[in-house]
């Protein structure tokens, strides 16, 4: 319809083009971080999720040609595992990308995938029998340059994974994150456990606080319950526990300290007890993140 052609049009004049792939991204005015060549910079979840919806739209309206690029820079976000930054884009991705799949991996396939790196030589074939089934293989000598040899018809994703460990410079984190634990009385093993956030620069976008609940702990959740029923309240949206995990959810945090308090008690003794993280991030900018410990002393036994 015109409707859809009109809305294909503003997304071409929307999106940005490079190296033959085609992808959507938030225009924000803080500088990007400089990483080094060898780096690939992971994009953000905006731009992921973003991507993923023009996609869609560029599938409904059988755009398939100018697709083919979106697709590209989708497949190059992917981490080692299949999924991308966040829960939320990595829903909205693979949703895009298996619309792709129906569309044209239905097709009968018969690809010849000849491999040549340093020292290995590998010859993969994907046919309609085993198109679903991942194949792979470990490359002995890194690094390297990889070339692949396709021939036949069909379609299939060839990925390559790096894994390394490097020293991190220290740089300031986006997030301000202060806690503090105290007890509760002497008859419960019960203490007070306040958390403060604050974005150091601007505004963040929503934004979440994943508290890993220290051993045998869980939060007494009627406390969380009256702050979102309080008329003060303006910036927590929800919470979530399950799994010994507490998350946190508000609209945005700002540069003035957001705090929350509530207490926790103890539900199983255990001895031994570790610290356990809290980490407050960007929930559409995982890279935008601050981390730290908290404990919980011994309680006093009868």
């Amino acid at each position: 319809s015109q409707y859809q052609s009109n809305i294909i049009t503003i997304l071409k004049k929307l999106a940005t083009s490079a190296d033959g792939m085609t992808y959507w991204e938030a225009k924000t005015s803080s500088k990007k971080e400089d990483f080094p060549l060898y780096v690939y910079r992971q994009a953000r979840s905006a731009d992921v999720e973003m991507t993923a919806y023009a996609l869609m739209a560029y599938l409904k309206t059988q755009t398939f040609i100018d697709a083919i690029p979106i697709i590209r820079w989708l497949a190059k976000q992917r981490n080692s595992l299949g999924g991308f930054s966040s829960t939320q884009d990595t829903c909205v991705a693979l949703k895009a990308l298996s619309q792709n799949a129906q569309k044209f991996g239905a097709n009968d396939q018969k690809l010849t995938i000849s491999m040549t790196a340093p020292d290995i030589t590998h010859t993969f074939n994907v046919n309609k029998g085993n198109r679903l089934v991942l194949q792979r293989v470990e490359l002995p000598k890194v690094p390297g340059n990889v070339s692949a040899d396709v021939s036949g018809s069909g379609c299939a994703l060839i990925q390559t994974n790096v894994k390394f460990n490097e020293q991190k410079e220290k740089t300031k984190p986006a997030f301000t994150l202060d806690i503090s634990v105290s007890p509760v009385g002497i008859f419960y093993c019960r203490h007070k456990l306040k958390i403060c956030a604050r974005y150091n620069k601007g505004t963040s976008n929503m934004a979440i606080i994943d508290v890993q609940m220290v051993s045998g702990f869980e939060p007494i959740t009627a406390d969380l319950d009256r702050i979102l029923q309080s008329t003060e309240n303006i910036l927590l949206k929800d919470y979530e526990f399950s799994g010994n995990k507490l998350s946190l959810y508000f609209h945005e945090i700002g540069e003035s300290r957001v705090c929350v308090d509530f207490a926790m008690e103890e539900k199983q003794r255990v001895d031994n007890r570790k610290p356990a993280p809290i980490k407050v991030y960007d929930y559409y900018d995982t890279s935008k993140f601050s981390t730290v410990m908290h404990e919980v002393k011994d309680c006093l036994r009868n």
